[in-house]
Formats: structure tokens, sequence, C-alpha cells
């Protein structure tokens, strides 16, 4: 999937599109400029559009900020800085579950059906409740199918 993708199908849900949306490079997140409540960023590790592992970002009010990776990968030390930046006082919430293998290219399919779930309240841990101790080619093949069925990918 790539950043225009990922932008159009953002821009097309309701409620994700009631946050301050970013789809962005890992280099360009130091020089975001967005308020600091109420954002949903989605980010490349690497220079996008045909490379790399996309992830996000999330912030609703005042709430403790959220990254994601479907890898259950330990954020980058840039993204860890802009959390704690926007967030002073507060920890950031990660999560450790792997629910993508390596070996698969599904990483976009995975943040929008973080997003999607995020945006309508509910928290990290119960998106991921479901996953646990579930293959990760079912787990991609129900995130897969959710996404092609709620969003319209062109």
């Amino acid at each position: 999937m790539n950043n225009l993708q990922l932008i159009y199908a953002m821009k097309q849900d309701q409620y994700i599109s009631k946050f301050n949306c970013k789809v962005c490079s890992l280099d360009e997140i130091s020089s975001l400029s967005l308020p600091i409540e109420n954002y949903m960023i989605i980010y490349n590790t690497k220079n996008f559009p045909h490379s790399g592992h996309w992830c996000l970002m999330h912030r609703k009010e005042q709430r403790v900020p959220v990254t994601f990776d479907s890898f259950g990968d330990t954020p980058q030390h840039i993204v860890a800085s802009f959390l704690i930046e926007t967030s002073p006082n507060q920890k950031y919430i990660k999560n450790s579950l792997q629910v993508q293998d390596y070996s698969m290219t599904t990483c976009g399919f995975y943040v929008l059906y973080l997003a999607y779930h995020l945006a309508r309240g509910l928290n990290l841990t119960e998106i991921l409740s479901i996953f646990k101790g579930k293959p990760l080619l079912y787990i991609e093949s129900y995130v897969v199918s959710f996404v092609k069925t709620h969003f319209s990918l062109h």
C-alpha cells in the first residue's frame, strides 16, 4: 500500500478524518507541526512510497499517546522523542504483540485497521486482544478482509 492510498483511506472515514491526519516518512516526523492533541500519523520507517514499513502514532485529547508497529517492534528514537515531546509528563503506549509475519507486506492494512478502531474510541489493548494466540496468517487474512470491506482502496 502506498502513501496516496493511505491518505485517501483516512479521508474517506468519517471518524478518522476528524483527527489531524498525516502520512509521512520517518525523516519528516521531527518537523511535523501538528496540534499535540487529536492526531493520527501513519509513518513509514524508510523513504516512501515504494519501500519500508508503515506504523502509526495516535493521540486523542489528553490521553496517553499510542504507537503501533504490526511487527511488535520498539519505536525508533525519533518516534519516541516525538511522542514524549507532544505529551510531557506522560509515557506512551506501544504494542509488543507481533500480529504480522516479517515476510508479509500488508503493514498498511494493519495501520488502517488500527486507525479505524482507535478513531471509534477503542484502546490498543481492546483492539489487539482478539489476536492473542492466533496464528499470524489467520490475523493477516482477517485484517486484510476487514480493511477491504470498510475502505475503498484505489
